[in-house]
């Protein structure tokens, strides 16, 4: 009786022993992939090869594994949570020494051309260059047309009132006759000299009558305050002069205006007796 329990024993030691080593059914090169499959002592436990590639056992406890991968020395670790084994592949050969380098093959064709690919970024500007000679100056071109008339510019504002000028000195230069009475002015501004032509009478109302002295009027018009001032003779006078020139001389009346409009003007009328 005792025999027979401790044979009992030993059986359930070693099929427990058994069911906890990782088990290998097939382990082999297939087809160029690498194949192991077996059975671990767990379901849903994860198995790894080389310590590089995985799997999980099913609920059987088996598992299977495929990966294109090629030991160098034809054998594979293969662990589980608690148990690991080196598993020796079959039809692999072993990587034998490495052999010497082969000749240079020939060139081969050259290959279609690849599209351009994007511009590099702007290289920095190199150095200035050496100044250049300095070329001959060549003719002158054509000279151009005239552009168009500008627009006139903004008036000007009107300068300061200038002094009064000194009185004009009015003499009588020559007395002549002629066809047709006129009257004409000499010398200068301030010592003007009036020169008359009167119109010839019979000769025996010449001899008889003398010649008619020019009588003289002096006219003065204030300005000072207006945009024009004029100043006019009488009906039969003539204009001898103004003073300061003015902007407009007529034969009987001068105008000032702009620029040249003073506070006060003055013109001297000469009438023939």
């Amino acid at each position: 009786m005792r025999s027979i329990m401790l044979g009992a024993a030993l059986t359930l030691v070693t099929l427990g022993a058994a069911d906890a080593a990782i088990q290998i059914s097939t382990a082999k090169i297939e087809d160029g992939q690498l194949v192991i499959s077996g059975r671990v002592a767990k379901a849903n436990e994860k198995v790894t090869f080389d310590g590089r590639f995985d799997t999980m056992s099913r609920s059987n406890r088996r598992f299977t594994w495929k990966e294109v991968y090629h030991p160098a020395d034809c054998t594979v670790t293969v662990k589980s949570a608690d148990e690991e084994r080196e598993v020796v592949i079959a039809n692999c050969g072993q990587a034998g020494p490495k052999g010497d380098k082969g000749d240079a093959g020939p060139q081969g064709a050259a290959g279609p051309k690849g599209d351009t690919g994007p511009a590099g970024p702007k290289g920095e500007a190199g150095p200035a260059g050496p100044a250049g000679t300095a070329g001959t100056a060549s003719a002158a071109g054509p000279k151009g047309e005239a552009g168009p008339k500008g627009d006139p510019g903004a008036k000007g504002e009107a300068g300061p009132q200038g002094e009064p000028g000194p009185a004009a000195k009015l003499s009588i230069g020559t007395v002549t006759t002629g066809p047709k009475a006129s009257a004409t002015i000499t010398g200068s501004a301030a010592e003007p000299v009036l020169n008359l032509v009167l119109p010839s009478a019979p000769a025996a109302q010449a001899a008889a009558t003398p010649a008619a002295a020019p009588v003289l009027r002096a006219v003065t018009a204030t300005c000072e305050g207006k945009t024009s001032c004029e100043a006019a003779c009488d009906a039969g006078e003539a204009l001898l002069t103004a003073t300061p020139a003015p902007t407009e001389q007529m034969f009987a009346k001068a105008r000032w205006s702009g620029d040249s409009l003073p506070s006060e003007a003055r013109i001297v009328c000469g009438k023939l007796q």
